[in-house]
């Protein structure tokens, strides 16, 4: 009886050994989870970003898309056609500047005024008449060739244009020398030359008159340019 007890108490353990790992086995699985410790407190700090520039309007992003028109340069204009210079036509003849005084009538001598006392010398006055005219013409003109030489002035519109021609003049004078009548007879073909030798003319007169009456004569005064 004793040797039997003796035997079943290791059974008896190995069976409660046995049980215990069966219960073991069978519990349900689960996992050790790690203590979770309390999360620590994040800092966040925001930056501050620019600004985006404001966008223009879609009609100015669409204008400034718009390529800019092309500007041609102007065309040059082309030189002006050169107008070859021509010399202005001669004019006629001016008008009397001043009205000529009328000339003085010849002397008429009738063969039946002559003193039938006395021999009639045929020509004989008419010829020292015209040699005394011709005298006295040669004396004024003298006179006014030296006075005119001290005065004339060339015309600066006349040299200026290289304008060149003569003057002829009739002139007349009392039997003092004093201007009666001053015309011109051939114009230079430039008013302004004409003008000008009536001047110059009209400047120097009065002059010496040693016919003793009225006398006519004609003047003529030349412009001409030197190189």
């Amino acid at each position: 009886m004793s040797q039997r007890g003796g035997l079943l108490f290791p059974a008896a353990l190995g069976i409660s050994a046995a049980a215990h790992l069966l219960m073991l086995f069978l519990w349900p699985y689960s996992p050790l989870r790690p203590a979770q410790l309390p999360p620590e407190p994040i800092a966040v700090r925001l930056l501050q970003t620019p600004r985006p520039a404001p966008q223009p309007p879609a009609a100015s992003q669409r204008q400034a898309a718009r390529p800019e028109p092309q500007i041609l340069a102007p065309e040059p204009a082309p030189p002006p056609a050169l107008v070859p210079r021509t010399e202005p036509a001669p004019q006629p003849a001016a008008e009397a500047l001043l009205e000529l005084a009328p000339p003085a009538p010849e002397t008429v001598v009738s063969p039946q005024a002559v003193d039938r006392g006395s021999p009639a010398v045929p020509g004989t006055d008419a010829s020292a008449s015209l040699a005394a005219e011709i005298a006295a013409t040669q004396a004024v003109l003298a006179s006014l060739r030296a006075r005119i030489a001290e005065k004339i002035r060339y015309p600066a519109l006349a040299r200026a244009n290289n304008w060149q021609g003569k003057v002829l003049l009739r002139l007349a004078l009392d039997q003092d020398g004093r201007l009666l009548g001053l015309a011109v007879r051939r114009s230079s073909g430039y008013a302004v030359l004409d003008r000008a030798a009536a001047a110059v003319l009209r400047s120097v007169i009065p002059v010496d008159n040693p016919l003793g009456r009225p006398l006519q004569l004609d003047y003529e005064i030349a412009y001409e340019l030197k190189d």
